[in-house]
C-alpha cells in the first residue's frame, strides 16, 4: 500500500497557461488515498494565500471523508464557470475528488428603486396596461425598463455606450436606432429585437435595398421607370437599392411605408 499522504500536504506549479495551481490533502478516501483541494491564481503569491485560507477553512482536516470534504468546500472551491448560456444565466461545473457535476446558475437581480422613479414608472405603465399596445421605440425601451426595474445607467452600461446616447433613445423624436446597441439592449431585457423596433427600423435591419427591389420588380419597372415613377434621380434610386444609401424615415415614409 502506498504510503498516506499527510492532511496539509500538498504542490505548487506554473501552467503553461500561465496560472498558478496548487492543491493540499483536505482529507482520505475509505481506501487511505489522498482527496485533494484545488485553488488556481494569477501569480505565486496569490495562490500561497489561497492554499493558506484552505488549510485554515477545514477543521479537523486529517479525519475528513469523501463526503465532508464535498460538504465543507466553500462554493468558489467546489464551483466554475463554465459557459454563459444567456443573461445572467450561466452553467457551473464541479469537480471534487474526481466527481465531475453540472449545474445552472442563475443571477436574480432586484435593484432599489427610488420612490420619485418608481413613482414615474407607475405613472407610465398606466398609459399602457400591455407591451403590445405600444408603437414607439422609445416608449418599449422605457416601458421593458421599468418592468426590470432598471436604471437608464443600468441599460447604457450593459449596451455599451454612454448614458446620455441611451436617454435619447427613450425620447420621442429619435428615428435611426443602432442594430449593435439595440441588439444587446433586447438581450438584457431578454426579448426578439424586432420587438424594440418601429416599422422604419425593422425596414432597415431587414434590407432596405432587397425591399425596394422587391417593390419595383413586382410591378414590373424597370430602376429608371420606377424613379420617373416615385419622382426622384435614378442614382438615388440605384444607391437605395444597393444599400449605399441609407433612407431618412422621411423619405421612407413618403415612398414605402
Amino acid at each position: 500500500m502506498a504510503k498516506r499522504r499527510p492532511a496539509g500536504d500538498g504542490m505548487v506549479r506554473k501552467r503553461e497557461d500561465g496560472r498558478w495551481e496548487g492543491r493540499i490533502v483536505v482529507g482520505h478516501k475509505k481506501n487511505g488515498a489522498p482527496i485533494f483541494q484545488h485553488a488556481y491564481a494569477h501569480t505565486q503569491k496569490e495562490l500561497t494565500e489561497k492554499l493558506h485560507q484552505n488549510i485554515e477553512y477545514y477543521p479537523n482536516i486529517a479525519e475528513l471523508s469523501e463526503n465532508e470534504v464535498a460538504k465543507q468546500a466553500p462554493f468558489d472551491a467546489k464551483w466554475r464557470l463554465l459557459a454563459q448560456v444567456e443573461v445572467r444565466c450561466y452553467i457551473l461545473i464541479s469537480n471534487i475528488s474526481g466527481s465531475v457535476k453540472v449545474a445552472p446558475l442563475q443571477i436574480l437581480q432586484f435593484p432599489v428603486i427610488l420612490p420619485h422613479k418608481y413613482q414615474d414608472a407607475e405613472k407610465f405603465n398606466l398609459q399602457f396596461s400591455d407591451f403590445s399596445e405600444i408603437t414607439e421605440t422609445a416608449d418599449k425601451l422605457r416601458w421593458l425598463r421599468y418592468q426590470k426595474g432598471l436604471r437608464q445607467r443600468d441599460v447604457a452600461d450593459y449596451a455599451g455606450i454612454y448614458r446620455s446616447t441611451y436617454i435619447h433613445y427613450e425620447e420621442y423624436g429619435k428615428d435611426f436606432y443602432s442594430p449593435k446597441h439595440m441588439e444587446r439592449i433586447a438581450q438584457l431585457f431578454e426579448v426578439p429585437v424586432e420587438r424594440l423596433l418601429d416599422d422604419y427600423n425593422l425596414f432597415l435591419r431587414n434590407g432596405q435595398g432587397k425591399q425596394i427591389k422587391a417593390i419595383r420588380m413586382k410591378l414590373g419597372l424597370t430602376q429608371r421607370e420606377y424613379a420617373d415613377r416615385l419622382g426622384i434621380s435614378l442614382c438615388n434610386l440605384k444607391q437605395w437599392e444597393q444599400n449605399r444609401k441609407q433612407l431618412f424615415k422621411s423619405t421612407w415614409e413618403k415612398y414605402f411605408k
